[in-house]
């Protein structure tokens, strides 16, 4: 996909883009954007044009999800708007599964901050990525290490456990990939190559 000579991409300056409906994601691909966050609304076109570009999805799949499961904020909202969070849930869980099938690059970001979205919580976006979407466990980490680390394009630093790469390293009480709910039960945190938590 060729992009014009004053796309965000041309300029050197990755962008990434707050965008539900089909035509916002369509307009911002074309302008070069590297991400598309939610994406709610993406129809087929749009999707094939993000991944014909390479633009990433950033699904961010807990700013629903979190409002909807958090009891305090879900029964503090009225209840048209809960219904209307329910089915544009439904919307974008589906769009993310075609994306997948469709071969958008993904990306793992979390939106946190929204209602009952807390920072800290990160983890829980991996495992609203395979439960809700039907991304396998290893998709999903992909998404949140280096996947992430090429959208943001430090994946000469980041992602990846190889020499020469930042030591970054977690460590789980069981295997991820068997069950992606692990992903929130840490244990062991290496940051830079120095150990900042050992619950072992």
């Amino acid at each position: 996909m060729r992009r014009s000579s004053g796309s965000a991409s041309a300029e050197g300056k990755p962008v990434a883009a707050h965008a539900h409906a089909s035509l916002g994601i369509r307009n911002a691909t074309l302008a070069g954007v590297a991400s598309i966050e939610h994406g709610t609304y993406a129809d087929d076109d749009a999707l094939a044009l993000m991944a014909a570009s390479g633009t990433f999805l950033v699904p961010t799949l807990m700013a629903s999800t979190a409002m909807l499961r958090d009891p305090g904020v879900r029964d503090a909202m009225p209840v048209h708007l809960r219904e209307r969070l329910t089915e544009s849930q439904a919307t974008h869980q589906d769009a993310v599964r075609r994306a997948r099938r469709m071969g958008v690059p993904i990306a793992m970001g979390t939106d946190a901050g929204t209602p009952g979205n807390r920072h800290g919580a990160n983890a829980d976006e991996l495992v609203a990525m395979v439960e809700e979407t039907g991304l396998s466990p290893r998709e999903s980490i992909h998404a949140a290490t280096l996947g992430a680390a090429r959208l943001i394009r430090r994946e000469a630093d980041l992602g990846s456990i190889e020499p020469g790469r930042i030591a970054d390293v977690i460590g789980l009480v069981g295997d991820p990939t068997t069950d992606i709910g692990n992903v929130t039960e840490v244990r062991f945190v290496m940051l830079g190559g120095a150990v900042v938590r050992d619950d072992r």
